[in-house]
Parts: structure tokens; C-alpha cells; sequence
């Protein structure tokens, strides 16, 4: 969980392709840092990492190949918290994302890492509200682990509400 010589917390922002994670950061970057721009991740971690409410954030885009997944995990073994976006309104992706939520609560180097689960694009009718996702990702199998679950949207959420849950999140 990082050296002993650093104060600072590592966190990443972890899902598959097209839930949301380079929006979230780019609203996060436009708020705390305006003059910068980021682009869309393509498999790879972005570096130096972003740093927002004392954690320093860096986030991975899981490709739909299995390799990418499993190549990757050494590197997000420093993690203080991981946001693991899905795209709360794709039903047809859910599976795929399980997968690899689940995969990573397998990892022994995240063990005591804080997990949150956050649903994306809630605003789109027909998407899954919190407990709707601990039930489609099969959360309850995993209740020895630290996770919790919001649901938001963050391209419409204009007051940030987002911003105020992952405040929450890392100060608990």
C-alpha cells in the first residue's frame, strides 16, 4: 500500500472501455485543474497520476481482451481505493464487467483495498440502481471485502453529487 517515505494514497479508476472513466476525469481535472485536457484511455495507465482529495489517481481502461486484465494488475497493487466504474444502463456488458470486478477482488495485493462500485449513466431509463447492481455483479459473494456501491451520472450531474460520494468514500 505504498513505500513508508510517502504519505501520499494511491487510487485507480478501473473498468471496462465506455463506462465513463475519462469523463470522470476530465470533469475532476476541469474543476481542480481547468488548464489542462486529458484524452480517452486507450489500455494503459496514464502517468503522472491526478491528485484529488490526498490520493494521487490514475485509471485503467480493462480492453474486452482477457490478457490486457491480467497484464495489468501488477500495477494497481499500491492501491488505497479503487472506483470501478460500470455503465449502469449497458445489461448487455454486465457480465463482462463482473468478470473482471471479480477478478480483481481475487487479487491478493488488493486485499485491503477500498472498492467503490459506481454505476454510471443513471440517467438513462432502464439502468440499474445500487442494489440492482450488487445483485447483477454478484457482490454478496464477496462481503468479506470492502466495497460499496452509488450510482450516478457524470456527464449530466451538474451540482457533482458524484464528487461529494467519492469525497465520502476516501474520507470513511
Amino acid at each position: 500500500m505504498g513505500n513508508w517515505w510517502t504519505t501520499e494514497k494511491r487510487g485507480y479508476i478501473i473498468g471496462i472501455d465506455n463506462v465513463g472513466k475519462t469523463t470522470m476525469l476530465h470533469f475532476l481535472h476541469q474543476i481542480f485543474k481547468p488548464e489542462s485536457e486529458k484524452s480517452p484511455t486507450i489500455g494503459e495507465v496514464y502517468n503522472p497520476a491526478y491528485s484529488f482529495f490526498g490520493v494521487a489517481w490514475s485509471d485503467i481502461s480493462l480492453y474486452t481482451q482477457r490478457k490486457t486484465c491480467l497484464n495489468l494488475t501488477a500495477q494497481w497493487r499500491d492501491a488505497n481505493y479503487v472506483i470501478y466504474m460500470v455503465d449502469a444502463a449497458d445489461r448487455e456488458r454486465l457480465p463482462e464487467a463482473k468478470e473482471r470486478l471479480h477478478t480483481l477482488f481475487q487479487d491478493e495485493g488488493l486485499h485491503q483495498t477500498k472498492f467503490l462500485i459506481l454505476g454510471n449513466k443513471s440517467d438513462i431509463r432502464g439502468s440499474l440502481c445500487s442494489l440492482e447492481l450488487i445483485d447483477a455483479l454478484d457482490l454478496h459473494e464477496y462481503a468479506d471485502k470492502n466495497w460499496e456501491v452509488a450510482t450516478c451520472s457524470i456527464a449530466k450531474d451538474f451540482e457533482y453529487k458524484w464528487i461529494e460520494r467519492i469525497a465520502e468514500f476516501i474520507t470513511k
